[in-house]
């Protein structure tokens, strides 16, 4: 008779990050007449910064408690506390507001902060926050979005929630313009030998 032998060989792979490349689309831009929003995302060591800069080009004559948020997807959890400023120029000098309102959602953060007033040569908003991976080499994704509020301007009360990556206004959803929404991304693959 015959013995049947099996050997079984177990192979494992570890992959580390020096055997992934990475591209990211930077940034993705949302352009219209009136402003720009830009978002991208930056590896940080173990960390992933989401930023988003809107600029506008042409300042809006009514200024009063906009909304501005990064949205993301389950992949990642918020760390910390986000990074927020509004900059602008009124002739030759230049400020820095920092004085805001955020809501901390489990898939992204808002932001409802207070237009400056008077005349303004520029203005842009910037927003961040550092996130990290629930999964090793995950793809990323982070969406920008903007509420720019048209009427009742110096109601501060905003109810609303991050949805569909997007800001979902509950309450006089008209009072806001429409959606505004650029996207960051962080893709992985193998490396080429």
């Amino acid at each position: 008779m015959f013995r049947l032998i099996i050997i079984l060989f177990v192979l494992t792979f570890n992959i580390s990050y020096n055997d992934l490349e990475y591209n990211y689309k930077y940034p993705d831009t949302f352009i219209d007449v009136n402003k720009s929003i830009s978002t991208k995302i930056d590896r940080i060591g173990e960390v992933y910064k989401y930023k988003t800069i809107v600029e506008w080009k042409n300042i809006p004559n009514e200024r009063g408690y906009d909304i501005i948020a990064l949205i993301h997807d389950e992949q990642v959890e918020n760390i910390g506390e986000p990074i927020f400023n509004v900059n602008y120029c009124i002739s030759n000098s230049c400020f820095n507001n920092s004085n805001y309102m955020y809501n901390k959602f489990k898939n992204g953060i808002g932001i409802t902060f207070k237009l400056p007033e008077g005349k303004i040569d520029s203005l842009i908003i910037k927003l961040s926050y550092y996130v990290k991976t629930k999964n090793d080499f995950s793809n990323l994704v982070v969406t920008a979005d903007y509420k720019h509020k048209l009427s009742n301007a110096n109601c501060k009360y905003n109810n609303y929630n991050l949805d569909n990556d997007q800001i979902k206004i509950l309450v006089n959803e008209d009072f806001y313009d429409k959606t505004n929404q650029s996207k960051g991304y962080w893709f992985y693959s193998m490396k080429e030998e």
